[in-house]
């Protein structure tokens, strides 16, 4: 049984980054999902097309400054996927 991570959305075939599907992540990435959801609750788009790209944004940038990872966003590992 292998037991690298697997960068691939089995449901969806969608590529995800690595940094994600490693356990040894989970925990900043629930700190920072939560840290984003909170920066955003009041955001005027929030619930409308497309803002998965600002959830995304944020995310990029917390990772970044605060953690030095170079997160790649589900748009950015599938090019050629449309995401509202």
């Amino acid at each position: 049984m292998n037991s690298e991570p697997d960068p691939i959305d089995d449901e969806y075939d969608d590529k995800c980054d690595p940094i994600d599907c490693d356990p040894k992540f989970k925990p900043i990435l629930e700190a920072v999902m939560k840290e984003v959801m909170e920066e955003l609750a009041d955001h005027p788009r929030k619930g409308e097309t497309g803002f998965c790209h600002i959830i995304w944004g944020r995310k990029k940038r917390i990772l970044k400054e605060k953690y030095g990872l170079d997160w790649r966003t589900p748009r950015e590992m599938n090019p050629m996927n449309f995401y509202d």
